[in-house]
């Protein structure tokens, strides 16, 4: 959900822009749409679904190409000074085409790596610009996850433990960030924020615990209350 989150600064900025309230809600919500498409594609292609993962794909591609045909030459207010605006939306169409490709090819794994890039595109966006979202939150944690589950965890030594519980101990700190307000609420969000939350604390008290199976299992349990609060509202 891109639900922004202005620096003081930044929203005078766009005050004082004399850009109407509605064209930036407009471009809210059309980047909100696309990136519901987003979020479906990743899933899709992960899943392994390679009719959906194409139709996915499809939807991405439209409407990532309708918000550059938009807004590429007149973005909105929070972007505006931003001289590489117009060269992000660009890698992103890029990076969506590559994994169209793939997808056409059969390749799915490879075309959910292509797509994985166009978050940390948007992400760096808004930290450039001074903005926040929590698709934003959900990244950071999402990076810090990743860090984690692509350790060795078949052999756990003390010292490999060691590193493990500060990581956990990070990443409970990006779950708090993620759930914290402003949050997108709605329907299934307390249940799926709520076993979000409760994988981190499985994992921290893992780590904490030094029991190499109790970490395994745990860490097992963090991708898929992820990825069911990132499809829905990420």
């Amino acid at each position: 959900m891109r639900t922004i989150l202005l620096g003081g600064a930044l929203a005078l900025g766009a005050l004082a822009g004399g850009v109407p309230a509605g064209k930036a809600g407009e471009f809210d919500t059309a980047f909100s749409d696309m990136y519901a498409s987003y979020r479906s594609a990743l899933f899709e292609t992960n899943a392994g679904k390679a009719e959906s993962a194409r139709g996915a794909l499809e939807a991405l591609d439209s409407q990532l190409g309708a918000l550059a045909a938009t807004y590429g030459a007149a973005p909105p207010p929070r972007y505006a000074e931003d001289p590489s605006w117009s060269g992000t939306l660009a890698s992103a169409q890029g990076m969506v085409a590559t994994a169209t490709r793939e997808a056409e090819e059969g390749r799915l794994p490879e075309a959910h790596e292509s797509l994985e890039g166009v978050r940390d595109l948007f992400w760096e966006l808004d930290r450039r610009n001074g903005a926040q979202s929590f698709s934003d939150r959900m990244n950071a944690y999402h990076a810090e996850m990743e860090t984690i589950l692509g350790r060795d965890l078949g052999t756990l030594g003390a010292e490999e433990v060691a590193t493990l519980r500060e990581q956990a101990a990070v990443l409970a700190y990006l779950a708090g960030e993620v759930t914290r307000a402003p949050h997108p609420g709605g329907p299934g969000y307390e249940e799926l924020a709520g076993r979000f939350t409760a994988s981190v604390e499985a994992m921290l008290a893992a780590a904490r615990s030094g029991d190499p199976e109790r970490i395994r299992a745990a860490a097992a349990g963090l991708k898929p209350a992820y990825s069911r609060l990132f499809l829905k509202f990420g």
